[in-house]
């Protein structure tokens, strides 16, 4: 019969319950203060990390609001609310594409706010692939725009 070692391990460990308990014990007695100031040196770090993730998210918010009022985007509410509104969208609104947190590096799958680019009216927030196929019928309005009134000139 072939040794199984998990079951070895399992055993071993019902058997010596009580002396691994003691020897933790005094393990953490003998090191106290030393793993206490391991803990609050790792809390620390913890605390940097989110500190640096909070500015990180905010200057990322002030970078996607300056575009936005340099294209000069027109929204019903403030930025601020459309940024909101970004932040909390999970999918694409036109084809249901679930987006990833990080705002996938593919860039036909990443969000984007989709708006009119004629008028600077937001619309939605959708995949870039949406967004492109919405800019090609967009593209193809402002033809014809100008067509009928070319036509309605020369007439």
């Amino acid at each position: 019969m072939p040794f199984d070692e998990k079951k070895y391990q399992k055993e071993y460990r019902e058997k010596n319950k009580e002396k691994h308990k003691e020897y933790c014990k005094q393990y953490y007695q003998d090191n106290r203060d030393k793993l206490i100031k391991n803990q609050l040196e790792r809390d620390s770090l913890r605390k940097d990390e989110i500190k640096k993730y909070v500015r990180s998210k905010s200057r990322l918010k002030s970078s996607r609001i300056r575009h936005w009022r340099e294209y000069n985007m027109l929204y019903d509410g403030t930025m601020d609310e459309l940024h909101e509104l970004y932040d909390n969208t999970k999918e694409c609104q036109l084809c249901h594409f679930k987006f990833n947190e990080d705002n996938s590096k593919n860039n036909y799958d990443r969000k984007v706010v989709e708006h009119d680019h004629l008028s600077r009216y937001f619309r939605s927030i959708c995949c870039q692939r949406c967004n492109m196929k919405i800019a090609k019928v967009d593209r193809k309005r402002h033809i014809l725009l100008l067509e009928i009134h070319r036509y309605h000139l020369n007439k």
